[in-house]
């Protein structure tokens, strides 16, 4: 096995959405390991309230999705209202699970 060190190599999806027939583009990048040992770390913690895995996990998705901040917000306003964002938050992570299972 031959393996080559590039931080431009963290796997990623595209996700293209379409808002009031306007066509907004974004990605979303895999989580690194920093993300996870803060995840880990929280869960397991005495005391730790289901709030704040749930803060932290929201905050980490936005860390790693990627576009204009203007379209960003539109999108959050438009789940706040009209949906449910977990339930976008978890297609994600479900597509970039299956581009892992391709890679």
């Amino acid at each position: 096995m031959n393996l080559k060190l590039d931080k431009n190599t963290r796997k990623f999806i595209d996700v293209e959405i379409e808002l009031d027939s306007k066509k907004l583009k974004f990605t979303y990048f895999e989580k690194v390991t920093k993300q996870i040992k803060e995840m880990k770390k929280l869960s397991k913690a005495p005391g730790t309230k289901m709030y704040e895995i749930d803060e932290l996990s929201f905050k980490q998705f936005f860390d790693n999705f990627k576009g204009e901040k203007e379209e960003i917000e539109a999108v959050k306003e438009f789940y706040e209202e009209n949906g449910n964002f977990y339930d976008f938050i978890n297609l994600c992570d479900e597509e970039m699970g299956k581009l892992k299972k391709k890679a």
